[in-house]
């Protein structure tokens, strides 16, 4: 089967069996929990650095796949689309774009007939056999597993716009601002893309703060990081917690470190813990660096230390 891989412009991936392991588990009340992998959430910042279009087609409506696709700020996300063509057409039209530009990742049936059009089918390791027969990959890693990331650097592999200018082990970098240190961030691994001025931090980000007076105040961890440098910008992604020198806690899925500004925010869920050690829930959250100045944006609890004691 040929193919053309440096044409593709856009991926797209169904959800259950790709970014899943294909179960979906049952709570009480109805609760619907699915398990998705961090690895996955690196392969769409990698997706974003190379500068490819990306969305989602899933067969099944869920909650879960809406809150994962929000988390990682993917804007086309059709959930619940068992007739796939409709989406792929509609996707075609927004971004002008031929059967020969879009990469699918897909597992199961319903995924064959756009497997069918675009130029470069792919299929996970744990696809049936009749979807693997139609594609020009199949990855060695399930569904749920990093199959979505290990395709994609297999598109970007064989892409030569795809491929880092640089990249490192045990990376350190240093961020300033007006010539002071304010940022030293650790990471198992980087890759730079100097065109783009952007850098993917996506092993176990370790980033220490600092104030004007190049201060220690506050240390962040998380499982990937993207950096723009020409907006001085950073953003955290996966199991983002930051702690302060005066023992404040805040925990995200994401969160924005604006350089310029000197701010950090998200839009998603956040838990965070005071001084008094009271735990504060809610959606949104803006502060300083130094985590002295906040605001939850919408509270929606909170438990104080004390209540627990009586």
């Amino acid at each position: 089967m040929s193919y053309d891989i440096q044409k593709v412009k856009m991926i797209i991936s169904d959800v259950d069996g790709v970014w899943t392991d294909g179960a979906i588990y049952k709570g009480k009340d109805g609760i619907e929990l699915k398990r998705f992998c961090v690895t996955d959430g690196a392969g769409v910042a990698i997706v974003r650095a190379a500068e490819m279009e990306l969305a989602l087609i899933s067969g099944r409506k869920s909650e879960a796949t809406a809150e994962r696709a929000s988390e990682l700020k993917i804007e086309d996300v059709y959930n619940g689309t068992l007739n796939k063509i409709p989406p792929y057409e509609a996707l075609k039209a927004k971004y002008n774009l031929t059967d020969d530009e879009i990469a699918y990742i897909g597992d199961d049936m319903i995924d064959i007939p756009v497997m069918e059009l675009v130029g470069v089918p792919i299929a996970t390791e744990n696809a049936s056999e009749m979807c693997k027969s139609v594609s020009v990959h199949v990855t060695e890693k399930p569904g749920g597993r990093g199959a979505f990331r290990e395709a994609v650097e297999w598109i970007l592999t064989k892409s030569r716009d795809g491929r880092p200018d640089a990249e490192s082990w045990d990376a350190t970098i240093t961020l300033t601002n007006e010539g002071a240190k304010r940022a030293v961030i650790r990471a198992g691994h980087l890759e730079n893309y100097d065109e783009r001025q952007y850098i993917l931090l996506d092993q176990n980000v370790d980033a220490d703060f600092f104030n004007a007076e190049e201060v220690y105040t506050t240390n962040l961890k998380s499982k990937i990081a993207e950096i723009e440098e020409d907006r001085d910008y950073m953003i955290a992604i996966g199991d983002v917690v930051v702690v302060s020198d005066s023992g404040i806690t805040l925990f995200t899925d994401t969160l924005s470190w604006d350089n310029v500004r000197e701010k950090v925010f998200t839009d998603d869920r956040v838990v965070f813990i005071t001084e008094d050690q009271d735990t504060l829930y809610g959606i949104g959250f803006e502060s300083d660096v130094e985590l002295n100045n906040w605001k939850i944006l919408k509270p929606t609890g909170v438990f104080h230390e004390d209540e627990d004691e009586r």
